[in-house]
């Protein structure tokens, strides 16, 4: 073997365990510069090149499962008409290089924000896991997923994911096929009690492939065709025909209501409505990120956002008051999660993590998205199938909070919950006990701070 190929090797080597500068592989290689920079011109093909000047960077391309050691990202607009938006280079020793439209390449240690935000997750992602994690050559389960399986599966049939984002050209290419075909497989308003519970049996079979919205409630998509237009929406669901099916019926029910009590508050939420059959309880939400039949717009969690900007944060206010110090989001937006958390403590929504929560790109700041999934959770059916029976007491936490007037709204939807008869005999009863929690509070003293 002679010197060059032994260079060459070497170098190969090196780049396997991540980027290195040019500084870096001069002295691992012994060589010079000019000398790199003909090896590096000789290997230029499996090579990336990143920044300029003394910052510059080399890495190894990673043609990832086949896909290629490029793969396009393209942004759909509120039309449906698709651009090219970045280029993700899949690289040695689990890295990126992210280039958007016009810019230069960049290093990540990790998918960039956007992509992360699109993965599958939760009932959906599992449910997609499922149908498709075979054919592509992945873990079955999702959460053996790794990154480098997350952009597998995207690339290949993520033409419905989250946001405004289609990873890869097969995907691309099946969502203009299925947009030009003129086939829409719509669900006029008349039909969705029968449409609805086909679907809701197909999602628990596990035959539910389409966008993979996050939760672990059972849900799946559907298109309505309505008086206004199309609507894609995300529809939870529960079978009453158990004791813990009831109350998961209660919860979906409890989530209407709550959104409509904070849109008569002033808040923006997500457009709800509450579908019953004989047996079973269904919760339509009108999606966000989606704009009639075909337009999109960008939407990420705020757990991803934190994770990119700020690390780790615990909870909803943690995290805001973290993004306005760096200029990210405004004090609007820092006011509302804090009123939002504090109402959410007072009607037991003991879900509010956050990826339960989501933002939208502005001009220079994130904004907050529409509230969804505000419900009771404490109530939700336990371990054995108990079902929880208390009143929820009120802490230091709903002391202060007090003081923003939280506690009014809340008693508005503990009495709006109370007095829907879709509700169960037993869960209005928790209700009212909720009401006397609720006006003890309002009563009591308030700390001035």
């Amino acid at each position: 073997m002679g010197r060059i190929e032994q260079q060459d090797i070497k170098l190969r080597s090196y780049l396997e365990s991540g980027a290195l500068t040019s500084k870096t592989l001069q002295e691992r290689l012994s060589i010079s510069q000019t000398a790199l920079s003909r090896a590096i011109q000789r290997n230029k093909k499996d090579l990336l090149i990143i920044g300029a000047a003394r910052s510059t960077r080399y890495a190894l391309r990673k043609n990832l499962f086949g896909l290629g050691y490029e793969i396009p990202i393209y942004e759909v607009d509120q039309a449906g008409d698709v651009r090219p938006y970045s280029t993700l280079h899949p690289l040695a020793a689990r890295q990126y290089g992210w280039q958007l439209s016009g810019e230069k390449n960049q290093l990540l240690d990790h998918l960039p924000y956007m992509i992360q935000s699109a993965q599958p997750e939760g009932f959906m992602g599992r449910a997609f896991a499922h149908s498709f994690a075979r054919n592509l050559g992945l873990p079955e389960k999702l959460e053996r997923w790794s990154d480098e399986h997350v952009i597998t599966a995207l690339a290949q049939r993520g033409e419905d994911f989250v946001g405004n984002l289609i990873i890869g050209k097969e995907s691309v290419e099946r969502y203009l096929i299925q947009a030009r075909s003129g086939n829409v497989p719509a669900i006029s308003l008349d039909q969705r009690h029968t449409y609805f519970e086909e679907l809701a049996e197909k999602a628990i079979a596990g035959d539910n492939p389409g966008s993979s919205a996050g939760g672990k409630q059972p849900k799946f998509t559907a298109l309505l065709e309505t008086p206004d237009g199309y609507q894609r929406t995300i529809v939870k669901f529960a079978s009453r025909t158990t004791d813990e099916g009831r109350r998961w019926s209660d919860l979906l029910v409890c989530e209407y209501l709550a959104n409509k009590v904070l849109s008569a508050a002033g808040l923006s939420v997500a457009q709800t409505e509450i579908v019953q059959t004989d047996d079973w309880t269904f919760l339509q939400s009108v999606r966000f990120d989606r704009v009639g039949l075909w337009g999109r717009l960008p939407l990420y969690s705020l757990l991803t956002i934190s994770s990119e900007f700020i690390g780790y944060c615990e909870t909803w206010v943690d995290a805001a008051e973290q993004l306005y110090d760096e200029q990210l989001i405004a004090q609007e937006g820092v006011d509302s999660l804090r009123w939002l958390s504090g109402f959410g403590a007072l009607i037991g929504n003991t879900d509010m993590h956050l990826g339960n929560i989501s933002l939208i790109p502005g001009e220079s700041r994130f904004q907050l998205a529409p509230v969804y999934d505000m419900t009771p959770m404490y109530y939700r059916p336990r371990a054995g199938g108990v079902l929880p029976q208390e009143a929820l007491q009120a802490g230091p936490l709903s002391i202060r909070i007090n003081n923003d007037r939280i506690a009014p709204i809340a008693t508005q939807f503990w009495k709006a919950a109370q007095g829907d008869t879709r509700m169960t005999d037993q869960f209005r009863s928790i209700c009212q006990q909720n009401i006397g929690t609720m006006k003890a509070l309002d009563d009591g003293p308030v700390m001035r701070l």
